[in-house]
């Protein structure tokens, strides 16, 4: 109780200097939460944005449904896959009308005249550009692959803006 008694006095005495050094540290905790609040926002959006990153494998046109289980092995096995998913060529052909609203789109050429091909996901670790590149040079390899497409853009700015972010936030944290 003592100590309690004597740190009130303590207040009273030095008054302005109390509000002072109180109004001084609220306000620095105040910058803290928001950097914070900041920082944990950006990370987020980030990593949602990482985690819609795909690889699309193309086959090449030769390669039936049976073969290509033999390619969904080996990219099973790769370093740094999450998941594989198979899209055939029927599969390819109504993703594609759904997109252009035609119903009769393989009616000029008569024949579906797309590849089957593989989705594939990534590792929370493997979504930068760096990884998603070494791991699309891999897929190319593997016999029966004829083309790998990614968002390569998309990685590369977002690698860049990503770093210029934590400059700033660093210069800003040490202010």
């Amino acid at each position: 109780g003592y100590v309690i008694k004597e740190g009130f006095n303590g207040l009273r005495r030095a008054a302005l200097s109390s509000v002072v050094a109180v109004t001084i540290i609220s306000i620095a905790l105040s910058f803290l939460s928001f950097f914070m609040m900041i920082t944990y926002n950006i990370s987020h959006v980030i990593e949602d944005i990482r985690s819609r990153v795909e690889l699309e494998a193309f086959l090449d046109k030769s390669y039936d449904t049976e073969a290509s289980g033999k390619i969904q092995q080996a990219l099973v096995q790769m370093a740094g896959v999450e998941s594989v998913s198979f899209v055939s060529k029927a599969d390819a052909a109504k993703i594609l009308k759904s997109v252009m609203g035609e119903n009769d789109i393989f009616d000029l050429v008569g024949s579906n005249p797309l590849p089957a091909s593989f989705k594939i996901r990534l590792k929370t670790e493997f979504r930068n550009l760096k990884d998603v590149n070494a791991v699309a040079q891999e897929i190319e390899k593997i016999n029966g692959v004829e083309e790998v497409n990614y968002q390569k853009e998309l990685l590369r700015m977002l690698d860049e803006k990503i770093d210029t972010y934590n400059y700033i936030s660093l210069g800003l944290g040490c202010i």
